[in-house]
């Protein structure tokens, strides 16, 4: 047979191997690792599943390591031979670590890690490796000289950050969202776990206050081990978000952990009272202990603190979680010349930054809190930002949001729900859970009591969004790229799928869903009809009976479930006999592979 010459080419671009006029490979810099000698930074580019050697002495890239798929972090072996990097992306996300060796410039091993690995940690003694496999749920330790997962701990929902002490005996977790239902306003938070390395246990959960705290997307440990930070949002979910003035709806915070005590020192504010700093990311402390830096990557800067002070400030038993002007005479704010500044290493008191959106390094000078603008260094061939790339970055742009408080990504991080209820601007006495953008272009209407009909168009959710929850009036130039970007989003295969196919009991699962009719209203390929029913969800702060259905897909990362968030497992949704009649006949083993079947999709 001859294989068609174009073939190989529309694999290698469905691969995303392949640059393309219509989707150009972007540089997309996600991580940033030094080498122990203090003369390279490593830097993890996604979409062209590289990492670059940065040459501190030139500041200029004279190296890159091709890789298998897509590099989600990079650490650095301690005798600075070798890479670490975890692989995972939404095509391919079962994880894995791939060793690079630095001087042969090649992958020598591959090992298995879990579901979208992430954030790669060494331990102390470079034997093993901790990965956060942020949407499998749990943390794999992998023993570096066998080459293999010795094992995996259960973490709270989507770890997605990690750091380790000084020491070694702590390791720093946080997750991304909150796994409670939606209707808890007393306790809904994001926390941060600590595992002891000794013997791969957590010892403690620590919640992190206020109510509302999610996206936990940043982590650092001080250099004397004592505290750990974490940069968060706090969705303000119980007010009617009617206004964004002074983080009315959204602020941006840093936790504060105190790490030997197992408790919450503090959390505070990085904004200011008449400007926000959208989307806090990654951090670092200088190496003279005298400064901590936090990346807000919606708004593009760098906010440092006078650390000496700070800790003082945050142990005086003030909350300082809602506080505009107790840290004003420490702190000060750069805005930077990156887009999506979202990883930062420092050499000294040299914070070299990336920024997601961006193709340079941007190298500050840290000796006061007022630091320098620094230099732009380029990681490569720079490319004008297009498609549903740049609608991608107007997505997470905190400047389309009156002061810029908040994104889009803030409500709907990487597209999805971020597991809180919201009252909305157009509808402020009603609790609604925050849906997932995923596939909502092609299930019309959206919302839940379908008030907009569509995604896109002059009335639709992408432009009225802008207008009433981020405060300002749409544009096309911003609002088509964000139309192209939902349009194009493609859904994360399900961690219960087994090599890509159904498990054998998510088959029985499947068999009986189309027994008892869950295909009616919810049919392939979409698994919604986009029609209105009453699923018997209880509401009494709401007349409204019927609800628009929802895809089921990608259900397994999207809880809690129900308009009101009321549920966050899908049994109990399912058990609701409104819901569906045929399930209150089946037995629990009938339930359970029917759950499966759900969360496979």
């Amino acid at each position: 047979d001859v294989i068609p010459p174009s073939l190989v080419p529309g694999l290698l671009a469905l691969n995303g191997d392949l640059s393309t006029l219509k989707n150009p490979k972007y540089l997309t810099p996600s991580d940033l690792a030094l080498d122990p000698e203090k003369k390279f930074i490593y830097v993890a580019m996604r979409q062209m599943k590289q990492v670059a050697q940065f040459d501190l002495a030139t500041n200029r890239v004279v190296k890159k390591f091709l890789l298998p798929n897509e590099p989600t972090g990079v650490a650095v072996s301690k005798d600075g031979a070798m890479l670490y990097v975890t692989c995972a992306s939404d095509r391919w996300p079962s994880g894995m670590v791939c060793e690079v060796s630095i001087g042969a410039g090649k992958v020598t091993r591959r090992i298995p890690a879990g579901h979208y690995a992430r954030s790669p940690v060494l331990s102390r003694d470079g034997n093993t490796l901790y990965t956060c496999n942020w949407l499998g749920n749990d943390l794999s330790v992998i023993d570096l000289p066998g080459g293999v997962e010795k094992t995996r701990i259960k973490m709270v929902r989507e770890p997605y950050a990690a750091a380790i002490t000084s020491d070694g005996a702590t390791l720093v977790v946080t997750n991304s969202l909150p796994e409670q239902k939606a209707i808890d306003t007393i306790s809904l938070t994001g926390k941060v776990s600590l595992v002891n390395t000794s013997n791969n246990t957590v010892r403690a959960v620590i919640p992190v206050f206020p109510v509302g705290t999610h996206s936990l997307f940043g982590v650092c440990v001080s250099k004397d081990g004592k505290y750990a930070f974490v940069s968060h949002l706090v969705g303000r979910f119980t007010l009617p978000a009617t206004t964004f003035a002074q983080g009315w709806i959204h602020s941006n915070n840093v936790a504060i952990i105190d790490i030997g005590a197992e408790k919450l020192l503090n959390d505070i504010m990085i904004d200011n009272s008449t400007q926000g700093f959208g989307n806090p990311w990654g951090m670092a402390q200088t190496e003279d202990e005298k400064y901590l830096c936090v990346l807000s990557a919606g708004s593009h800067t760098l906010t440092v603190y006078d650390y000496p002070k700070l800790i003082d400030f945050a142990s005086k038993g003030n909350d300082l979680s809602h506080e505009f002007t107790a840290l004003t005479s420490i702190k000060d704010t750069l805005k930077l010349s990156l887009k999506a500044p979202r990883s930062i290493a420092m050499v000294g008191n040299k914070a070299y930054i990336a920024g997601y959106f961006s193709d340079s390094i941007q190298v500050v000078t840290v000796s006061s809190i007022n630091p320098d603008a620094g230099k732009l260094y380029s990681l490569g061939e720079s490319k004008p930002l297009q498609g549903e790339h740049l609608g991608e970055f107007y997505f997470t742009d905190a400047y389309q949001c009156l002061q810029k408080w908040q994104s889009c990504f803030s409500c709907h991080p990487f597209g999805r729900p971020d597991a809180l209820n919201w009252m909305l601007a157009s509808e402020s006495t009603r609790q609604r859970n925050a849906k997932s953008m995923l596939y909502s272009w092609w299930t019309p209407p959206t919302n839940w009591n379908g008030r907009r009909p569509h995604a896109g168009g002059a009335d639709g959710s992408v432009r009225m969004g802008i207008y009433y929850e981020l405060g300002l009036k749409p544009t096309e130039e911003v609002s088509v790229p964000i139309d192209s970007f939902l349009m194009y989003m493609k859904p994360v295969p399900s961690p219960y799928l087994v090599k890509g196919k159904l498990s054998e009991k998510a088959v029985r699962g499947k068999q009986i869903y189309e027994r008892i009719g869950c295909d009616v209203c919810h049919p392939a390929p979409l698994y919604t009809d986009s029609a209105f029913y009453n699923a018997g969800v209880p509401d009494s702060l709401d007349a409204t009976v019927n609800w628009n259905t929802p895809s089921l897909i990608e259900a397994w990362r999207t809880a809690p479930y129900s308009h009101s968030g009321r549920y966050d497992k899908i049994k109990e949704i399912i058990e609701l006999r409104a819901h569906s009649l045929g399930a209150s006949q089946l037995s629990e083993k009938e339930k359970d592979e029917l759950v499966e079947f759900v969360n496979s999709l």
